[in-house]
Order: structure tokens, then sequence, then C-alpha cells
């Protein structure tokens, strides 16, 4: 793959998912879900490990799907686990012990295509977009 046309297809989805802000999401209660770094760097990493391209570009296309998903899709799944989260506050890094909520939410497009989207909660904080995948 060219690097120009990688490059370009990362500015689009970078610029695109900054736009959107936050989703007001009816099967979370009506709870905002805010699109911040933490989401766009789990599209193109995983386990701290960089996705292949083939990956990235794939759920760069899929990002535009969030909304329609988030406004439309109904929970298709919720986990709670226990996670050691790294805080920094004032300059002092920190680990804490933590629950980390996570929803699945689902919604078909055309019949075609079901595509997921992945909602975090660390602790009692607010709702953040973590992924998006298409089911096959």
């Amino acid at each position: 793959m060219n690097r120009n046309h990688y490059k370009e297809k990362y500015d689009e989805a970078k610029k695109y998912y900054q736009s959107i802000g936050s989703i007001k999401c009816p099967c979370l209660e009506f709870e905002y879900v805010r699109f911040s770094n933490i989401g766009f760097d789990h599209v193109l990493r995983r386990n701290r490990k960089m996705r292949p391209i083939a990956d990235q570009l794939r759920r760069f296309k899929l990002l535009k799907y969030s909304r329609i998903v988030l406004e439309n899709g109904k929970v298709l799944e919720k986990r709670t686990v226990k996670r050691t989260v790294h805080r920094k506050m004032h300059k002092i890094s920190a680990e804490t012990s933590t629950y980390v909520n996570l929803w699945r939410i689902t919604y078909t497009i055309d019949t075609i295509s079901t595509i997921s989207v992945v909602v975090q909660q660390i602790g009692s904080g607010a709702k953040h977009f973590l992924s998006i995948m298409d089911m096959k």
C-alpha cells in the first residue's frame, strides 16, 4: 500500500472522528457517548501493538456508521471487568484497580452488514467510544 494513500485515509478518519464529539445513546438510557483519543487510539492499536494496516483501513471506513449504531442499535452484551488503570493527576502517575463496564451495541445496516460499537466506562466516569467492528 502506498504510504500517501494510508496517510490520506488516516487524516480523513481522524478529522471525522474528532468532529463527532459525543452522541446521545438511547440504549444506554440516553447518556452521551464521548469520542476521545482513547477510542481513536484503539482503532489503531490493540494491546499497545499497531493493528495491521488493512484492519485499520477497515475500521476507518466503519467510523461513519458509529452515529447510526449508537442512535439506533441495541445492547448485545454488557460486561464488567476489574482492571488496573493508570491515572495521571498533578504530574503523578498512579495505578488503581477499578471496575470497567463495557457494552457492545449492534445495528444491522441494509440487512447486509451488522456493525458493533464497543462503549467503555471506567468506574463511574463518562462513557467513551472504544471500538468499532463489522460482524462477519
